[in-house]
């Protein structure tokens, strides 16, 4: 009769590696995103640091989470900007003095004295960016293996189909 012939390898796994490796590629752009996001919360708390002012506001609007203030800077120059009431803080009235702290450089850039937002962004979106990243580099390596396997069901086709 007819010789027997080995089927063809699945496409299955192909399709598999091909998966892995866009999930690897969408984990990996996450990573950056957060890294990058995780820069500028860093270089805004750094910038705070050694250009920060701290002084006295009034509030003049205040809508539960954003907070707006006037104040005068250390040059006396009179500027109204806004900070971020986060909920474990009691948001203020209007007419209260609060105290606040501004980028000398950037005086519209406000946060609440004593305030580590930017910092603890900055920590979190690293850590995001770390978690991202190992996902990333897991996918791709699944994706690796699994088209090494691909490969190797492809040989082991070829070698038979030649005996």
């Amino acid at each position: 009769m007819y010789p027997q012939t080995t089927p063809l390898p699945s496409q299955r796994p192909a399709g598999w590696a091909i998966a892995l490796g866009v999930v690897s590629a969408g984990f990996l752009i996450g990573a950056l995103l957060f890294a990058a996001l995780a820069v500028v919360g860093i270089g805004h708390d750094a910038r705070l640091n050694s250009h920060g002012v701290t002084t006295t506001a009034t509030v003049t609007d205040c809508d539960g989470t954003e907070v707006v203030v006037d104040f005068t800077t250390q040059d006396g120059e009179r500027v109204s900007g806004d900070y971020i009431s986060w909920p474990n803080q009691v948001s203020p009235a209007v007419g209260d003095r609060v105290e606040i702290t501004y980028d000398s450089t950037d005086p519209t850039y406000i946060v609440a004295a004593g305030s580590a937002e930017d910092r603890l962004l900055g920590i979190g979106f690293t850590g995001a960016a770390v978690v991202a990243g190992s996902f990333a580099t897991a996918a791709g390596a699944g994706a690796l293996l699994v088209h090494r396997g691909r490969r190797r069901q492809v040989l082991m086709f070829r070698g038979a189909g030649a005996g």
